[in-house]
């Protein structure tokens, strides 16, 4: 989404506002089943490729995905099962990754003067539903 290449990439095609708000909108792991997120990754004789977008693996991945970043101590199943899916290099691309969002987080906590870019903010300004969903706290009710 936004301006520029999507991660840096010129050759990834930037997400759609829609695509960005059904992932904004899905239920976070600790709000759903989690026995059906572990049958479906075991069901894939993996290792596999990353998934297709909007696929029911992808959202598999993404469930498992993030109970790892919030419950990182607790979630020893979730990392088990996207080592079978994903093969041990790409989940490990895959945690190092998490790792990262989890430090851009931390760093954003404790820099409460940090401002939204422009380009950022004119695409909040032009998208109210997912200006709304990107500010509000995701999930109140879970701490």
């Amino acid at each position: 989404m936004g301006y520029g290449h999507s991660s840096g990439d010129a050759s990834a095609a930037p997400q759609t506002i829609e695509r960005a708000l059904k992932l904004l909108k899905a239920p976070p792991p600790w709000r759903r089943q989690l026995e059906p997120v572990y049958e479906g990754l075991a069901a894939i004789k993996g290792p596999s490729d990353w998934p297709a977008p909007d696929s029911e693996i992808e959202d598999l991945i993404f469930a498992a995905s993030a109970l790892i970043f919030v419950e990182p101590t607790q979630s020893e199943r979730a990392r088990q099962a996207l080592r079978r899916t994903l093969g041990a290099k790409r989940v490990e691309y895959l945690l190092a990754l998490l790792v990262f969002i989890r430090a851009a987080h931390f760093w954003t906590a404790v820099h409460p003067g940090l401002e939204i870019e422009d380009d950022v903010r004119e695409l909040m300004s032009t998208h109210k539903e997912l200006a709304s969903l990107l500010l509000q706290d995701p999930d109140p009710g879970y701490r």
